[in-house]
């Protein structure tokens, strides 16, 4: 047999049970707190992430909007020098064709023209047409036709009035404005 000598069960103390749940309150706010910290560690590395990426990008594209901006810029430069100097070979052309019978001044024209086509040509820009060539209408356009001759075939170029001009890749700058032979009669 056993005895039980006064064991009677206490009533719980009010406040130690409060300061249990505040313990436990505490806990879980805690825990709560931690929690939230580290996903606030996760986004903080996350929106730097993003924010670098973003910045990296943003450069990228401004170092790109530069290069397509001096590029377009030195292109429109050079097509504006190029426009010129083919503008100062047509007139070369016709004083040249003006003063065919002075060959003092024909010779100096001549050594112009030449050293305006080899500035052209080491940018890449050549003469399409001479004297003699079939007529390509790709390459010219036929301003005057004159009647078949012995001298002369049929399509065949026998003046030009404006010089034409491709780029080194075959591309038209200018097309030449040219006298051709007509094709004979067959009537």
């Amino acid at each position: 047999m056993a005895w039980f000598f006064g064991k009677k069960e206490k009533a719980p103390d009010p406040v130690i049970d409060e300061i249990n749940a505040l313990k436990q309150q505490s806990h879980t706010t805690e825990d709560k707190l931690t929690s939230l910290e580290q996903h606030m560690q996760k986004l903080t590395r996350l929106q730097y992430k993003t924010s670098k990426s973003m910045e990296d990008k943003l450069d990228h594209l401004v170092a790109k909007q530069t290069k397509q901006q001096s590029k377009t810029s030195d292109h429109t430069t050079q097509h504006q020098l190029v426009s010129h100097l083919i503008s100062q070979i047509d007139d070369m052309d016709m004083v040249y064709n003006q003063l065919s019978n002075d060959p003092q001044w024909a010779g100096l024209l001549e050594k112009w023209i030449e050293s305006s086509l080899k500035t052209l040509a080491t940018i890449g820009i050549t003469e399409t047409i001479q004297i003699g060539n079939t007529f390509d209408p790709s390459r010219a356009e036929a301003v005057e036709t004159i009647p078949p001759t012995g001298q002369h075939q049929p399509f065949e170029i026998s003046a030009i009035h404006k010089r034409g001009f491709a780029y080194a890749d075959g591309s038209i700058y200018r097309k030449a404005q040219v006298t051709t032979v007509k094709e004979e009669d067959k009537s």
